[in-house]
């Protein structure tokens, strides 16, 4: 399976104390692959200092998968021309999960699903899933294992 990680969720899912987010921790650690890419990603994780290391062991791992950071970059300048609004923050989420065709994305950020689950978004279809719970955790399936993440 793979997963795009909202970095307003690491703190979370990287807290072996958080029972919400704990399955997808352990899915990390087995079959599962967390997906990053872009510009504007790549600075959220910068700015994250106490999650680098953690990523630079999953990298390591074959644990991340990096998305070409010029598709990803274009694909969120296109989504970002689609929908203007200022309250949308996240377009680098959608052109992550388009560039890869991921099915699944990490979040809390409810004001983001109005954006995330538009079909508009997603020319090829495969609107995303989102995993916010535990109760989630049917997500975490082979089923959602896409290209850019098998083997």
């Amino acid at each position: 399976m793979c997963v795009v990680i909202d970095t307003c969720v690491f703190h979370r899912v990287f807290n072996p104390e958080d029972g919400a987010f704990s399955p997808v921790a352990q899915w990390l650690r087995g079959k599962g692959k967390m997906v990053i890419g872009g510009s504007t990603y790549e600075e959220q994780l910068r700015k994250m200092r106490r999650y680098l290391p953690l990523v630079a062991e999953l990298r390591r791992s074959g644990k991340v998968v990096i998305i070409d950071k010029d598709r990803v970059d274009e694909r969120e300048r296109e989504i970002r021309a689609m929908e203007p609004n200022a309250d949308f923050d996240d377009p680098h989420l959608i052109a992550i999960v388009c560039t890869s065709r991921c099915k699944v994305v990490c979040t809390l950020d409810a004001r983001a699903d109005r954006y995330l689950l538009q079909a508009r978004f997603y020319p090829n279809g495969g609107k995303p899933k989102i995993y916010r719970q535990k109760s989630h955790k049917h997500l975490l399936c082979d089923a959602n294992v896409v290209g850019a993440c098998a083997g």
